[in-house]
């Protein structure tokens, strides 16, 4: 039967001359076997048996009878197949049987090929034993193709294929018993591989064979191997055809079929190599031999084929995502660039799109499985980046699919689940006309997220699923305010969906956009999703900014309960990493502080005290629960976000409740758990380390706030960049003398004053240029120019300022509460000095920031040094008061009322002229005060004490600033253990230059690329190094990054900066926590015969800028070095919108906003946003990278410690007061 099937299906024909043994009884068939086998294998018997071909077709008639024997013999059926192995592979063979073996193949395969017939009496252990044989000679055959295949002729090659084609046939094709039928699933798999690799190693192209193939191919179809093997197959063809069409970069460059796994084998892959006129041949027939899938009537059946053709249209869509190492090849670059980038997607609609449509149209009953991966196909083509538009009739098709599917929940719930799940960037490509899914999508995101109802027999993960509907809300946040008025299409006039939603314009969706954004937060129980909802929420109030924020209270109370809910003490709902999150959007809003202030005054005050809350329900805790790292890591953030909050402006400074709030908590976090308990009657968990940092950086914070000088500058961090180098090149003196001068003093360890006594009436005019010389002397001339000066420069974990006192008597009756502006004296009747540059705050400050636009007023800096913030800090900590935090705050009058400080305001257009009030006090009561002095010049006349002239003259170099420490106190009794001298000698000279490159600010460096339309493509990658002009779009986004500035003017970034590499004028940013140098590729120096410079500067930063002029798709690893992590990717839209993407290759790196991949931005928000996102990855980078998570102002703070300790004197009362009141000129 099974001989007569193989003839009936195939050419093959049985001989009528061969078989004379087959009616022999079973034992004599059995016993002729094993003697002629026995013979042929002892080593001593005779040699010259098989001498003849006679002998030899004898010997195989027997042995083609050892394939029929009943399984019981399969010891014998096992020696004969290995005899068999021996001869096929040329072991063991006489001359004569070598001479014509090619002949003698064919029986050879024939004979095994019987033992693949079905024996009546087998049972389950019988075709254990059977398949274990015949998987041994599809070994034997497979390994003979693999070997010898080049050699064979057409004639074997045929006979092969037809042989198997009718064994696999047999089985598959045919109507079996019932042992028959489990035998078949067996080696079903295995046979079908066998076939399909003798097929791609014949290399036929014989259109009969593969004619017969399709033929007997599609009663196969019914069984779930036949279609695995086929997917497996056509999967490697293509992979091999995709190499072969776009570059040695993707695909591979052999055939490899590697079948999935069973319960019982894992299958070993096969790879073979065709020549490129035959792998197309072989691909088109291979990926027709299916047929159309929607023909088949078996839902599983079906299910597989739609899935197979789901991998194969996956290859073709994600070519170019992944960039492997190019092999080196001959292939020359010219030849290379003629390789397309990916394939269009209406090529792939071509191949598979009637397939397709006529699946989701049909969605037969019980096929739904099917459907959803036909579905999930097309979303993945018309997701794909495309060059030019789809079909019109491929896009109309889409469409209607969607709106069918979204209608219809009762038979499409499947479906409609996988369109929402593998559609979430629908709105940032690029079809035409996509917007008119915009209510239908809003209907089932509105169902999902706000509901909670889940289409019917979702397949899909709840939490997945919501997370991709918000996805598709992010990309429509910033639609209504775009588009404004315009009017939806309802074109679908007989659409539910339509029916009954109540919104005509993208304006009107507004309010819609936001209730599903907060309800959707309300019935989220997934922590990932909640992270998206955060950043969502950020989204969403940077959008509408320019809006009423009427609804900012409720998007902050989102966070806030998440933060502040005290069951998270100790049963919490959320991760930590939750909570860290939110409080990670709670800092980015604080951009929108003074925005959100304007319009709502009472939103931020009121997170504050919420936040405050939080922070006592930790450290104040009557059950005793240890702080721990995670309670610790909650109360950090909290402060930071606190900061980042109340530096922006002083609204906090005036709002009383919120600050005693305030510093009561940092009272609580910094103080002794033991004072705290006796003062405040509360019982405190105890602080970390960590925190009290915190606590104490916030608090300087504030003091920095509390005492910034009314300048009107709108410079973010004035830390200038004087050192004592500078210093005594300018006063033109000489090391020992600069050494008499100055003491150096610490405060509390934290804070470093250097006290400098200028020498009278002097001033290194050479300094200056010629047109200031004049002015310098004019201004040298004038009067009483006598008096002493001081120079302070106090370095602190805030920075380094600089500040010059001049000492005068002025009338007593002039005191605190009456200086104003009307009795300030008058800056404008005497010449004004020129400043030597290195004192300017432009070329004397940190960031120097230069040419500030964007509506900032231009300002003339030109006075000596500026400090924006003068500090409590340093007049508290001198005077002991570090425990009384409240009254430090307050800052009584009693407690300054010895010490009448005036602030000489810089000779402006903000100084006033009027000397009224001082001319009525020069007739009373005269007194002593210190003139903080904020630019050289202000001649007044000689002060004057109880009436009478007094000579303040004196010979020690530092009677001034020995005055100045008397005067405010620091060398009180009380504060001997606050204030420490330190030793002033060259190794402290030398770390304080090693100490002044500590950052006080987070500094930035990010590449910015500029990619035009195809540069993206892998040939002209390097192109894109040569731009030297972009689009105006392109220039508009970086002067909204930061402004421009000149770095040979620029002093004191302290980041990664080449200089001669970077180019003169570069764009830059800071603000009060973070400096930012943009390398921008097309501002950098341009060699075109060394653009690898460019690409090493470009290179070297940890996130990368990317604008692209293109909407296919580009992978950074095409241009990434091992330096840079993190890829912020702009495409313009056509719509006038933005998409971002954010390609992350860090493994520890977290893309923690504002930004997420696949955001979708407006032009008004883009540069904010993105700066905000490259600071958050690269500080995010920086952390992982050094393994160190704090504040670079706590980093300096403890450096600044460390320093003093290293070299503070530890003097006893005696020496401490011998050093400041000995006579330095005598020594």
């Amino acid at each position: 039967m099974f001989l007569q099937h193989c003839e009936k299906v195939t050419p093959l024909k049985h001989d009528p001359e061969t078989g004379f043994l087959e009616k022999f009884p079973t034992p004599a068939k059995r016993d002729i076997i094993k003697i002629v086998l026995q013979t042929l294998l002892d080593p001593e018997g005779p040699k010259d048996i098989l001498s003849s071909n006679f002998a030899i077709r004898w010997v195989l008639e027997c042995f083609g009878q050892a394939f029929t024997l009943p399984l019981a013999e399969h010891e014998l059926i096992r020696s004969t197949i290995e005899l068999y192995r021996k001869w096929i592979n040329q072991e063991q063979l006489t001359q004569t049987f070598k001479d014509n073996h090619y002949n003698y193949l064919q029986s050879l395969f024939g004979h095994m090929s019987l033992l693949f017939q079905i024996r009546k009496e087998n049972n389950k252990k019988d075709l254990e034993i059977q398949k274990d044989l015949c998987l041994k000679i599809i070994e034997i055959v497979a390994q003979f193709a693999k070997n010898y295949g080049s050699e064979l002729s057409e004639e074997i090659w045929n006979f092969l294929l037809n042989l198997y084609l009718g064994v696999v046939d047999h089985f598959l094709g045919q109507k079996q018993t019932e042992n028959g039928e489990i035998f078949g699933k067996m080696l079903a798999p295995h046979l079908l591989k066998l076939l399909f690799e003798l097929w791609l190693s014949s290399k036929t192209k014989d259109i009969s064979m593969w004619n017969r193939l399709l033929f007997l191919f599609s009663g196969w179809k019914k069984y779930q191997e036949t279609v695995v093997q086929w997917t497996a197959t056509t999967y490697g063809l293509s992979n091999c055809v995709i190499q072969m069409l776009y570059g040695p970069s993707e695909g591979t460059d052999d055939i490899t079929i590697l079948l999935p796994p069973t319960d019982e084998v894992k299958f070993v892959p096969s790879t073979f190599i065709l020549d490129n006129k035959t792998l197309v041949f072989f691909f088109y027939k291979t990926l027709h031999l299916i047929g159309n899938p929607n023909t088949l009537q078996n839902p599983r059946i079906f299910f597989f084929a739609m899935n197979g053709i789901w991998d194969l249209v996956t290859l073709f869509t994600r070519i170019g995502s992944n960039i492997p190492q190019i092999k080196k090849t001959t292939t020359t670059t010219k030849s290379r660039k003629n390789y397309p980038d990916h394939p269009n997607g209406n090529t792939i609609l071509n191949l598979f799109g009637q397939w397709l449509f006529e699946s989701v149209g049909l969605n037969r009953e019980g096929f739904e499985e099917g459907t959803e991966c036909a579905y999930s196909t097309l979303s993945e083509i018309f997701m794909l980046p495309q060059k030019t538009g789809f079909k019109k009739i491929y896009t109309t098709s889409f469409y209607e699919s969607i709106i069918t599917a979204f209608e219809n929940e009762e038979k499409y719930g499947r479906s409609i689940a996988a369109i929402l799940f593998y559609t979430s960037n629908i709105f940032t490509s690029e079809l035409d006309g996509v917007y008119i899914l915009i209510p239908f999508y809003l209907h089932w995101i509105s169902e999902i997220l706000m509901k909670g109802h889940l289409p019917k027999n979702c397949a899909i993960r709840s939490e997945l699923l919501r997370r991709s509907c918000l996805s598709i809300l992010n990309t429509l946040i910033c639609l209504p305010k775009y588009f404004t008025g315009l009017e939806f299409e309802k074109q679908f006039t007989a659409s539910n969906i339509l029916k009954n939603f109540k919104y005509k314009t993208f304006n009107e969706m507004q309010q819609l956009i936001f209730n599903l954004i907060t309800q959707g937060f309300v019935n989220e129980e997934d922590p990932t999703n909640a992270c998206k909802f955060f950043w969502t929420f950020s989204i969403y109030l940077f959008e509408m900014k320019d809006t009423p924020l009427t609804f900012a209270p409720e998007l902050y109370n989102c966070l806030i309960d998440v933060i502040s809910d005290h069951e998270q003490i100790k049963n919490p709902k959320w991760p930590i990493w939750v909570i860290e999150c939110a409080l990670s959007v709670l800092k980015s809003c604080s951009l929108l502080t003074e925005i959100v202030m304007k319009k709502n005054p009472n939103i931020i005050p009121n997170m504050i005290k919420q936040l405050l809350n939080r922070i006592h329900q930790i450290i104040v805790d009557p059950n005793n629960i240890p702080m721990g790292v995670n309670n610790e890591t909650i109360v950090c953030k909290i402060f930071e976000v606190i900061e980042d909050h109340i530096i922006l402006g002083k609204w906090a400074l005036e709002n009383n409740a919120l600050m005693d709030q305030l510093i009561e908590l940092i009272e609580l976090s910094i103080s002794d758990p033991q004072f705290v308990k006796k003062k405040k009657n509360k019982q405190i968990t105890g602080q970390t380390k960590k925190i009290k940092n915190s606590a104490l950086q916030l608090f300087s914070r504030i003091l920095c706030l509390a005492g910034t000088l009314p300048i009107e500058t709108k410079i973010n961090n004035i830390s200038s960049l004087v050192n004592e180098k500078e210093i005594m090149d300018y006063f033109n003196i000489s090391q020992l003398e600069m050494k008499k001068r100055l003491r150096y003093l610490s405060l509390n360890n934290d804070k470093l004053i250097l006290l400098f006594e200028e020498p009278n009436n002097y001033c290194n005019i050479d300094k200056y240029n010629d047109n200031d010389k004049e002015g310098m002397r004019d201004w040298l001339s004038v009067k009483n120019r006598d008096e002493k000066k001081t120079l302070l420069l106090i370095r602190d974990s805030n920075g380094k300022y600089c500040w010059r006192l001049r000492f005068r008597s002025l009338p007593i009756s002039f005191v605190k509460n009456e200086i104003n502006k009307e009795n300030l004296h008058d800056w404008q009747g005497e010449p004004r000095p020129p400043i030597y540059k290195a004192f300017t705050p432009l070329s004397g400050t940190e960031e120097n920031e230069e040419n500030i636009k964007f509506n900032r007023d231009q300002i003339n800096f030109d006075f000596f040094t500026i400090n924006e913030q003068l500090q409590y800090d340093c007049l508290t900590h001198s005077m002991g008061l570090e425990h009384r935090l409240e009254e430090v705050y307050r800052f009584t009058e009693e407690e300054t009322k010895t010490i009448d400080i005036k602030v000489t305001p810089p000779k402006n257009k903000f100084a006033c002229n009027n000397n009224q009030n001082l001319e009525k006090q020069k007739k009373e009561k005269e007194g002593l005060e210190i003139e903080i002095e904020k630019e050289e010049g202000g001649g007044k006349e000689n002060g004057k004490l109880g009436g009478k002239e007094q000579d303040h003259s004196n010979k020690s170099y530092f009677n001034s600033a020995r005055f100045f420490l008397t005067a405010i106190g620091l060398i009180k009794l009380e504060n001997e253990e606050n204030v420490e001298y330190l030793d002033e000698n060259t190794a402290l000279i030398e770390n304080l230059k090693e100490f002044d490159q500590n950052y006080s600010r987070n500094t930035h460096t990010f590449g910015v690329i500029y990619m035009k339309k195809g540069q993206n493509r892998v040939q002209n990658i390097d192109n894109m190094y040569n731009n030297q002009t972009s689009s105006k779009d392109f220039q508009k986004f970086i002067t909204e990054l930061g402004w421009l500035i000149n770095l040979e003017k620029h002093k004191g970034f302290k980041g990664r900066l080449d200089h001669n590499k970077s180019g003169k004028f570069v764009p830059y940013f800071a603000d009060k926590s973070n400096e930012i140098i943009y390398h921008v590729s097309t501002m950098l120096k341009f060699d075109q015969n060394n653009i690898e410079q460019k690409k090493q500067l470009l290179n070297q930063n940890y996130v990368t800028i990317a604008w692209i002029e293109d909407s296919r798709r580009w992978n950074p690893k095409t241009i990434r070095s091992n330096h840079n992590s993190v890829f912020i990717i702009i495409r313009p839209h056509y719509s006038g919108l933005y998409k971002i993407e954010i390609q992350n290759f860090s493994k520890t790196t977290n893309v923690e906003g504002p930004l997420e991949n696949n955001s979708f931005l407006s032009r008004h928000i883009l540069a904010q946003l993105v700066r905000a996102t490259a600071i958050s990855l690269d500080n995010s980078g920086f952390f992982l990278e050094n393994n160190n998570n704090d504040n670079p102002k706590i980093i300096r703070k403890q450096k600044l410690n460390q320093l003093v300790n290293k070299f503070k004197l530890n003097l006893n009362v005696k020496d401490f007061y011998s050093k400041t009141f000995s006579n330095v000129r005598e020594k």
